[in-house]
């Protein structure tokens, strides 16, 4: 599948975001759920398809994540921390042994996540560094259950950078509340993932100009060189080909 981000006909209609320009030092990088749980196969979900024998279900998820999204927010997250802008983790974590402090939606999935297991770690290959803040959630929606708005207002941050998991579901969510708050939102492409290649590009699709500006970190940080990371999806079936 090819991403097009051209205007669409119903933007021509009703409107869309203006372009703007990102300011590092007025800019907050905000990682979505990066922790063992949600980004690690021996972990969570691969955990469990493993255990399931559907393994190959998630295959291409985490294809992305080792060959795609990690080695690009190893170079990404130090150039914006560099730059001036704020770098916060959110992850999903409860705070009851039960789980029962997480919202109806993680509840009917069984989740519990406690601060103390690996599981809530943020992987080793991104983790915090000293300045750096690490938000605990119990929603899907990165706003309703943390004070992020409070912090990045708090801090004088008016530009939102998205990156993590999954493109289709917590970061479209921290996308569509992030405008309403009237931050002036960027998701990177090239460092979110989803469970198939058609839900991360479908949702990237519904954010580029509704909700945010989609863009790769070549092109939200011109003046930055990143090194290839991408395999050859032929001979890594599991990877998906950079985006044009």
């Amino acid at each position: 599948m090819k991403l097009d981000l051209g205007l669409t006909d119903f933007q021509r209609i009703v409107g869309r975001l203006p372009d703007f320009e990102l300011k590092t030092e007025q800019a907050a990088l905000l990682i979505v759920d990066m922790h063992y749980f949600q980004a690690h196969r021996d972990f969570g979900y691969g955990r469990k398809a493993r255990e399931l024998g559907l393994s190959h279900v998630i295959d291409y998820y985490y294809g992305r994540l080792e060959k795609q999204v990690i080695p690009r927010l190893q170079e990404v997250i130090p150039r914006f921390r560099d730059a001036g802008s704020q770098i916060i983790y959110c992850r999903v974590l409860s705070a009851k042994e039960d789980g029962s402090d997480f919202c109806l939606r993680y509840r009917s999935w069984g989740l519990k996540i406690l601060k103390s297991s690996r599981e809530a770690q943020i992987l080793d290959e991104i983790a915090p560094q000293a300045g750096d803040i690490v938000l605990d959630k119990t929603t899907q929606n990165v706003f309703l259950s943390t004070n992020l708005d409070q912090i990045l207002r708090n801090l004088g941050r008016e530009y939102l950078v998205l990156a993590g998991v999954v493109t289709n579901n917590c970061v479209e969510a921290a996308a569509r509340t992030a405008v309403d708050y009237s931050y002036k939102t960027f998701v990177l492409e090239d460092c979110c993932a989803a469970f198939s290649e058609e839900a991360h590009i479908n949702a990237l699709k519904s954010i580029h100009r509704n909700f945010g500006i989609v863009k790769n970190s070549a092109e939200l940080m011109p003046h930055t060189t990143f090194e290839p990371v991408m395999l050859s999806a032929a001979k890594h079936p599991g990877i998906v080909p950079p985006i044009d």
